[in-house]
């Protein structure tokens, strides 16, 4: 499954030939010089763009082609146009023609619907081990159908939600809500200058991820700070041994007030670990579920009333009662406040308020600059920062969320946005950092040039895919030229594989050029069919 949007290439050194007089040149020796510009033009690709569709690959459901075999004729197949498209990998992948394509997938029996995915991957005829007596080789390229989000090498082309019922694929009359059955083309990923760092989330024991604020924030955060995306997905995490590897590559973790302050033994030790190894945890204390906030809140509340009465003699009695009743929250407050700070100790961090943090911390300047926390409903936000760890008080996160009791407007909803683009670039950036200073890390982290913020653009809204199944089903056609039997057979689901072109006089002569993905079981491979038998 597929999380980031970049691959870093591979810290391999460039060999090339020594070219001098005298130098006498075979096929290994052009082939390494050839494979040199290659290697270095595909570098170029992978280290500075994110891999998508440059133009064309335009997709629409079309009638069933004559030439096919009648039980075949069935509303389920696709035209995909001529385009060009870039992979993870900085190939160039070319379709030159139109092809037409048969969508084989079903719906497993215990589920309601099934996610049909059709990606292209680029083929190297070098990488097929066909025997070839042409001297001009064309780079090919593959078409496949699965279950699954595309992996990386593999780009996105559409992709349909299957009903169990017979399946006649039609054009969504909405394309922003594409129906059951309805061609979806809101995730095909776009060729472009990629952005210089990838943040990851978890969510401790919210099994709706895709629900919450923190998820919409990470869908805009492209849109309003092109420096940085958001993973496509929100892990979700019970704090638990056997799933530390997951979280320690996340770098933000999300809990909410009460979960923190019901974290005990193994629990405490696994986000003491993940705070150590460069991670953040946020801690949103919601006014919907937090006591916390809803004590500071009201403190904020009666501060304002005493405010307003303080210098007339008439309400002295009553900014009295007041000040004692202030008084008595503050104290409840404080006692509520140190419930949480027993626990961070316990983690090894110390809260401190937002107001005595130096004032070029990076929560406060990296990239929008902030006096104070936002403000929302009347009710200003508050923040306490420890050694990777963020409390947050009050409405934020719902304005992420876009929460219908809130009364945003555009100013309000672009603040707290920005806010938690703060949060999310130190958190990212604190993880990165931890990990450049550690010996035994390996992985390749991208360099992080200095930037000057800039002006915040109207965020873009795409919509995340949550987590599907993996249970992978895949027909495929390709226009490459191998010897029989020597080309990869993927794992698929047990599936009926169907050719994706119609019968011509050229294809007849040519039947060896189209490769057809073999389904397989547990025990023996199927005997792979032949494009005549559909015909």
């Amino acid at each position: 499954m597929m999380k980031n949007s970049w691959l870093p290439p591979e810290p391999l050194p460039f060999s090339r030939l020594n070219i001098r007089d005298g130098l006498l040149i075979d096929a290994n020796k052009w082939r390494l010089e050839h494979g040199y510009l290659r290697k270095r033009q595909s570098y170029h690709y992978q280290s500075l763009n994110q891999a998508g569709i440059v133009c064309g690959l335009e997709v629409r459901i079309i009638e069933p082609p004559s030439t096919v075999r009648p039980e075949y004729r069935t509303r389920r197949w696709i035209e995909i146009s001529a385009g060009v498209a870039i992979d993870h990998q900085g190939n160039i992948i070319i379709v030159p023609e139109a092809r037409k394509y048969r969508i084989d997938g079903t719906v497993p029996p215990q589920k309601p619907s099934q996610t049909i995915y059709i990606v292209i991957r680029y083929r190297d005829p070098d990488d097929l081990h066909g025997t070839y007596t042409k001297e001009i080789l064309t780079e090919q390229f593959r078409l496949d159908e699965k279950s699954e989000p595309p992996t990386l090498g593999e780009v996105e082309v559409c992709r349909f939600e299957l009903l169990p019922s017979e399946v006649e694929l039609q054009a969504a009359s909405n394309v922003f809500y594409p129906g059951y059955n309805a061609l979806d083309l809101r995730y095909r990923p776009v060729a472009q200058w990629r952005s210089q760092g990838m943040i990851k989330t978890a969510m401790y024991n919210c099994p709706n991820p895709e629900q919450s604020g923190l998820f919409l924030l990470l869908s805009s955060l492209r849109g309003i700070y092109s420096f940085l995306e958001g993973s496509k997905y929100i892990d979700d995490t019970f704090l638990t041994p056997e799933e530390e590897n997951e979280l320690l590559d996340n770098d933000l973790l999300s809990v909410s007030e009460s979960q923190f302050c019901s974290l005990e033994g193994i629990q405490i030790e696994e986000v003491s670990q993940y705070i150590k190894a460069g991670g953040t945890v946020l801690i949103d204390g919601t006014l919907e579920d937090s006591h916390l906030a809803l004590l500071d809140k009201s403190k904020q509340e009666l501060s304002g009333a005493i405010a307003k009465i303080a210098d007339l003699s008439v309400f002295a009695e009553r900014q009295e009662e007041l000040q004692q009743e202030l008084n008595q929250i503050s104290q409840d407050f404080d006692k509520k406040l140190q419930t949480i700070q027993d626990i961070t100790r316990k983690i090894g961090s110390e809260l401190t308020h937002w107001n005595f943090l130096p004032t070029n911390h990076p929560l406060k300047i990296e990239p929008f600059l902030f006096a104070v926390p936002p403000t929302i409903n009347e009710y200003q936000n508050q923040i306490w920062l420890g050694e990777g760890i963020i409390l947050i008080l009050g409405n934020l996160s719902s304005a992420w969320a876009l929460a219908p009791n809130l009364s945003l407007s555009r100013e309000i909803l672009r603040n707290a946005q920005e806010m938690g683009v703060n949060i999310l670039h130190y958190a990212w950036r604190r993880k990165l950092l931890t990990s450049l200073q550690k010996a035994s890390v390996t992985p390749l982290t991208p360099a992080t040039p200095i930037t000057t913020p800039t002006t915040p653009t109207t965020p873009l809204r795409t919509p995340l895919t949550p987590k599907p199944p993996v249970t992978p089903i895949n027909t495929s056609l390709t226009n490459v030229t191998v010897a029989p039997g020597e080309v990869e057979t993927p794992v698929i689901e047990e599936i009926e594989a169907t050719p994706v072109i119609e019968e011509t006089e050229e294809n007849k002569e040519n039947e060896s050029e189209i490769v057809i993905a073999t389904p397989t079981t547990s025990s023996e491979k199927r005997k792979r069919p032949k494009p005549s038998d559909l015909f």
